[in-house]
């Protein structure tokens, strides 16, 4: 994975996405502003109100001591920019603005950037008394030297990257482990990235038994600063581009470990043309990711993705082999400051392909009120299944991009919330699980294509069943005139799917002597339901009849027999 992340941060370079080394995007509260040597404060700023800027940034943690000073450079908080002291922590302000100084005259010796000089002067100068007064201490500050923000200087970019190389490094050499060159290598890394909102290590070792040789930190996995920078440098990106992460779990409620987040891409920008049409692959293969938002239909570009998997891809620059392109995704939770790596995988686009149109083919299935047949992205599925697994957010990523069959665990989940009698009776929930029951059970066999609706063919006993019981349910409400809130189906769907012979011989009983006769007798459609039933039961008699215990596999099947029936009546009605 890191190695795939130092390729990809070539990339992005290239692109003109990826900050400088060492660098990241930050919004300043405050900017001083400093012309012909006098200077006036602007802000304060929020978010929405300024750009932001590229700044350095640095891993900082611990209690600021003369042994652990790490200011930013230029672009800091006010205790390090101007000694701003918080309440009774005037020496600890001191120290920090010592420090913040001290790294700006290193900065001018290296570049002889006049600037510099300027903004040197200012700091050790009264007129900072003025500045000092108006900000808080933990307060974001921005310099800027006769028009000129010194942080785009290139020059400064590269002090701050030979630097943050000085300062890091062990002392020890090593094979670096992504590049294999031997050389120095990082005692710790740059700097961290935020996962879900917490501040993560990409790699640490917090216990003896995960170091080696004496080794500390991470000379453990031996980087170099190039490799090292680069990995996390791209990682960052990938983690705040809207473009290339998706969020598979998101609780507020939740642990930290629960909540999942997605990253991915293409070792290089590929667009599809279809049609006088121009598609960014990147984007229409994670829209398989995408989260619906509540709306009822699918992400257009799923939608998208779905109608170009039937077609041959050709890339608009036709010198592009798109099939050997490969794709990467990784999975990461965040674990009290620690980065987890949930999933990892890369593909080529080829083999991405087919297993995507398996995917979708397999979980293609008509509305719960006979709506044509639609597909659902991963979150969607998930939030279906509301069980919090991380290991059924891995099956779903295996089947959707490796073309691995779901196991059977995610059957159970999907079985359990389908017979809720609170689901049953909501359409929103109940149509992403009658998917995933159906891709579980027909993933890559033959009836993937019939069991998108109705298949009054299918002899299956445990499908017959299920057929059976929304009969029952539908000779039930025209009995009442489509007046009940609660329907036998309530009481009855889980134990009727376990031991179908247990319950559908009473039920049937109970149609013939209450339901039937009223049905017929009001002109409620009693034809319909006498066809259904004598079709079904013939069917179930050349099968010997009901079944008396159905595993978890032909639950399934009683499930999308019930549902596609359900769903056949709510059509025509």
């Amino acid at each position: 994975m890191l190695r795939a992340l130092v390729d990809a941060a070539e990339r992005f370079r290239r692109e003109g996405e990826l900050p400088p080394t060492g660098y990241k995007p930050k919004v300043p509260k405050w900017i001083v502003n400093l012309e012909k040597g006098r200077p006036y404060l602007e802000g304060p700023y929020t978010q929405k109100e300024v750009r932001a800027f590229l700044a350095p940034d640095r891993q900082r943690s611990g209690t600021p001591s003369k042994k652990n000073l790490k200011p930013y450079l230029l672009s800091d908080d006010a205790r390090y920019a101007l000694g701003k002291a918080e309440p009774g922590k005037e020496e600890e302000a001191r120290l920090l603005h010592e420090g913040f100084l001290t790294l700006l005259e290193e900065a001018h010796r290296e570049t002889g950037l006049l600037e510099l000089a300027q903004l040197l002067a200012f700091l050790k100068s009264s007129d900072v008394e003025q500045i000092r007064e108006r900000v808080g201490p933990r307060d974001l500050v921005q310099f800027r030297v006769e028009g000129k923000n010194l942080t785009e200087d290139g020059a400064v970019q590269a002090f701050w990257s030979e630097y943050l190389a000085r300062e890091l490094m062990a002392k020890n050499r090593a094979y670096c482990s992504i590049c294999g060159k031997e050389g120095p290598v990082l005692r710790i890394l740059p700097r961290e990235v935020v996962v879900l909102g917490q501040k993560c290590q990409v790699s640490s070792f917090n216990r003896d038994a995960f170091t080696s040789f004496g080794k500390t930190q991470t000379e453990n996995a031996p980087t170099c600063f190039t490799c090292g920078s680069d990995a996390v440098d791209a990682l960052d990106y990938l983690i705040r581009a809207e473009r290339h992460r998706r969020a598979l779990v998101s609780n507020p409620e939740a642990s930290g470990l629960e909540n999942q987040l997605a990253v991915f891409w293409l070792d290089k920008k590929v667009e599809l043309s279809y049609e006088d049409q121009t598609y960014d692959l990147e984007t229409l293969l994670g829209s398989v990711l995408d989260n619906a938002g509540g709306q009822t239909g699918p992400p257009a570009e799923l939608s998208q993705l779905d109608s170009l998997l039937a077609v041959p891809w050709t890339a608009r620059t036709s010198a592009l082999n798109i099939d050997q392109s490969c794709f990467y995704l990784a999975v990461l939770s965040a674990n009290k400051g620690r980065m987890v790596v949930r999933e990892w995988f890369e593909a080529s686009v080829g083999r991405l392909r087919e297993n995507l149109r398996a995917f979708l083919d397999g979980q293609r299935i008509v509305g719960p009120l006979g709506e044509e047949p639609q597909v659902f992205p991963i979150p969607a599925l998930l939030d279906a299944l509301k069980a919090g697994d991380p290991n059924l957010t891995q099956d779903l990523l295996r089947a959707a991009y490796l073309g691995l069959r779901p196991r059977e665990g995610l059957l159970g989940v999907a079985l359990r919330r389908f017979r809720n009698p609170r689901v049953l009776q909501n359409h929103r929930a109940l149509h992403p699980l009658a998917a995933l029951l159906k891709l579980a059970l027909t993933y890559e066999r033959e009836e993937v294509k019939s069991m998108e609706r109705l298949d009054s063919g299918r002899n299956e006993p445990a499908y017959l069943c299920g057929r059976l019981l929304a009969v029952l349910e539908e000779a039930q409400q025209r009995a009442s005139g489509w007046s009940l809130n609660s329907t036998l189906t309530d009481r009855f769907y889980a134990a009727t799917a376990a031991a179908p012979a247990a319950n559908l011989a009473l039920l049937l009983a109970r149609a013939k002597v209450s339901h039937l006769p009223k049905i017929r007798r009001e002109g409620r459609g009693y034809r319909e339901i006498e066809g259904f039933l004598e079709e079904i039961l013939s069917y179930l008699d050349a099968q010997q009849g009901f079944p008396s215990i159905l595993n978890l596999k032909a639950q399934a099947e009683f499930a999308l027999g019930y549902y596609h029936q359900r769903a056949e009546f709510r059509r025509k009605s």
